[in-house]
């Protein structure tokens, strides 16, 4: 995806965000959790880091994430927040071509995001959560997007446990797509006004 394109769908992403918050309202709790991901990372490993596939040597597509949010914000049915997360996409081990000598090559593709979040609840408990986040790489930043389907499951008046399936799409080189399943606990922490 060329840079104009992740241009535009940031610049796209930011008017909506604000556009929401401006007919938002403060919510009356701040809802805060967090949650875990683990499943597999999609992506073609020769054309997302330019090597020949000849010269893999070992390599896995396991993929996990943990994350941290918060809602505080509501308008009309959409809960809105902001999120960071950190994630495990894949690990590559390769052996370095034209040099005389063995040189071996090996990193965990890893991503750290923050960004902003709503969530829509479609009926009672079954959500759409979709954070919309800068995902940080060790050397560049791009645009990703999860969209996230759960199903919440009160465990009191203030906590409820979560959980679905969700698709990660970072927006970088190979296009890696990470999909699987995610477990969360959500708190509504309530304000004094």
């Amino acid at each position: 995806m060329s840079a104009m394109s992740k241009t535009l769908l940031v610049a796209v992403g930011l008017v909506s965000a604000i556009s929401c918050l401006a007919s938002a309202e403060f919510m009356p709790d701040i809802t805060t959790g967090t949650e875990v991901s683990f499943g597999y990372t999609a992506i073609d490993l020769p054309t997302a880091l330019e090597w020949d596939e000849d010269y893999f040597m070992d390599w896995d597509q396991f993929y996990v994430r943990a994350e941290l949010h918060a809602f505080f914000y509501q308008a009309g049915p959409v809960l809105l927040g902001a999120t960071a997360a950190w994630n495990r996409l894949y690990y590559y081990w390769v052996r370095v071509p034209y040099v005389p000598t063995p040189l071996t090559y090996e990193r965990v593709v890893q991503v750290v995001s923050i960004g902003v979040v709503g969530q829509f609840e479609f009926v009672d408990r079954l959500l759409l959560r979709v954070p919309v986040s800068l995902a940080i790489f060790g050397d560049g930043v791009t645009v990703g997007i999860r969209p996230t389907f759960l199903y919440q499951f009160p465990l009191s008046a203030k906590l409820d446990l979560s959980a679905g399936l969700t698709i990660d799409m970072i927006l970088g080189s190979g296009l890696p797509i990470a999909a699987g399943a995610t477990v969360g606990l959500d708190y509504a922490l309530p304000l004094k006004r």
